[in-house]
């Protein structure tokens, strides 16, 4: 954490997700840009007027008590000279000039990782798609990297875990913010159990709508490669599939039916050239021959929680709707399941309005329910304008509490 500060004041000014690897290459670090001056920065041709300004409007020594709160909350920062860097890291397009880490360190050098992203309204076969594939690769040694989100980050984050493996959550937020509470105890486990928290954000930085697409490319980095697992057209997970490619990195998909459209972005992808998953094995073939050590094919999956694990009835239900994915019985008739569908949206109708939420958020949440409203509708009932109600349903969609529907509808997740 040497000379922190400067970087800190670097990578504010540059912001997060753009490219600063040459004025760093020219300068040597960013203590020695600093000190060389805004007549060298000019003469080097390498800073931007915005950026010159923005550095010299800033200085070091404001980013003391961010380095303060880190080490009180025992949060680690690690620099891009910093020996505990991740090595794959400073390949990617823009390199993080500064890491916030919470847990182990030595995760973020871990030989075989592979990130696994989808959807966070996850189905029943996504759901059992990413606990399997998850528990069984790590199980078999390899280290699992997602965003932390719900749904598919989840199932995949809770399945390693569950395995006895490590995992990785890269954060679209800063550290110290009440983002996704349902989620809290996962990430302290996460941290707790060998994995780590990682986030290029300053402490208290707020989750949106621009901080995940600019987090994507750390998922994808970190790892060999992406597995993307449910995905829509229009999916986030896309997104990090893109950069792997970007990154040349290994891109792999699970098939999902060809007339479902919560599957149409990863059945595309395998159109187009990505390795098609229909079992875990399908994604350690690829690195037999480098990783031989980590290569322990034939993991058996086991899909029952342990006494002491994590994965409790709550957090299944915050996955997904996984009661026929882990039991596989004898489908319900038609009105029996229509009726457990039923208590299930009446129970979350009743749930709590989360105190982490904007009072306008709050205001839309409040009016959403199981059945699909239109934004019409939704500012009239909430009294906000169409501009902050879509703007508060980005937030809502983004803490996995509102769900689009056809017609620029909207329900409560």
């Amino acid at each position: 954490m040497k000379n922190a500060e400067y970087w800190l004041w670097l990578q504010n000014a540059v912001g997060a997700g753009r490219p600063a690897s040459q004025i760093v290459d020219f300068f040597g670090d960013a203590e020695t840009l600093y000190k060389s001056g805004k007549r060298e920065w000019y003469i080097s041709g390498l800073l931007s007027k915005r950026l010159m300004n923005a550095l010299s409007e800033s200085s070091p020594e404001k980013f003391v008590p961010v380095i303060e709160k880190s080490i009180k909350n025992g949060w680690k920062i690690i620099t891009l000279d910093d020996d505990l860097y991740p090595e794959r890291l400073k390949d990617i397009y823009a390199p993080p000039l500064v890491l916030f880490v919470d847990g182990s360190t030595d995760a973020l050098n871990y030989p075989l990782s592979v990130s696994i992203v989808g959807t966070r309204n996850i189905s029943d076969y996504g759901f059992q798609a990413a606990d399997s594939i998850s528990y069984c690769l790590a199980k078999s040694g390899c280290e699992i990297v997602s965003g932390g989100a719900l749904g598919v980050d989840s199932a995949s984050h809770l399945a390693a875990m569950r395995a006895g493996g490590i995992t990785v959550a890269f954060l679209g937020c800063g550290f110290g913010v009440n983002y996704l509470m349902q989620n809290e105890k996962m990430r302290r486990e996460i941290a707790e159990s060998g994995g780590a928290l990682v986030s290029e954000y300053l402490p208290g930085t707020q989750a949106s709508r621009y901080t995940f697409p600019i987090r994507n490319r750390l998922i994808s980095g970190l790892s060999l490669g992406t597995v993307v697992i449910e995905a829509g057209l229009k999916s986030g997970s896309l997104i990090t599939a893109g950069e792997a490619l970007e990154q040349g990195k290994d891109v792999f998909a699970v098939p999902g039916m060809i007339n479902d459209i919560k599957f149409a972005g990863t059945n595309n992808l395998i159109r187009d050239g990505a390795k098609p998953v229909f079992s875990f094995e399908d994604i350690l073939d690829e690195y037999k021959s480098d990783y031989p050590e980590y290569y322990i094919p034939g993991a058996e999956y086991d899909n029952r929680k342990k006494s002491s694990n994590t994965f409790t009835s709550a957090e299944r239900k915050r996955t997904a709707k996984t009661k026929k994915a882990v039991k596989k019985e004898v489908p319900a008739d038609k009105k029996t399941f229509a009726a457990d569908k039923t208590d299930v949206k009446k129970e979350k109708e009743k749930s709590a309005v989360p105190e982490f939420l904007s009072e306008k958020s709050k205001s839309v949440l409040s009016v959403l329910s199981c059945e699909p409203i239109g934004t019409d509708k939704i500012s009239e009932k909430s009294g906000l304008p169409i501009k902050d109600v879509l703007q508060s349903l980005t937030e809502l969609e983004i803490f996995g509490l509102a769900k689009s529907e056809a017609g620029q509808r909207y329900s409560k997740f």
